[in-house]
């Protein structure tokens, strides 16, 4: 896995399905890694609040599907904290 620019240069064949999850989480950056696990980060800063409530900087999951559910999670806890 090569890094560029805090971006996964992967093979295509590996981005393909995390690049559709991360396309409805703006901010965040997804990769699938050679082990086969799935991967995402958003490398803004959290708040106190948002580390608090759980909120993640990267997380990982077995499956696009997971991903998803994971970022939608979080993404609903980022706003809840912020809203705080």
């Amino acid at each position: 896995m090569l890094w560029t620019n805090r971006v996964c240069a992967c093979t295509v064949s590996n981005m393909t399905s995390a690049h559709r999850v991360c396309s409805d989480f703006p901010g965040w950056v997804c990769w699938k890694s050679d082990a086969g696990r799935y991967w995402a980060t958003n490398p803004g800063r959290l708040t106190r609040e948002q580390y608090q409530a759980g909120c993640a900087v990267t997380i990982d999951a077995d499956t696009p599907d997971e991903l998803w559910e994971t970022l939608a999670l979080q993404e609903k806890l980022r706003t809840q904290a912020g809203e705080q």
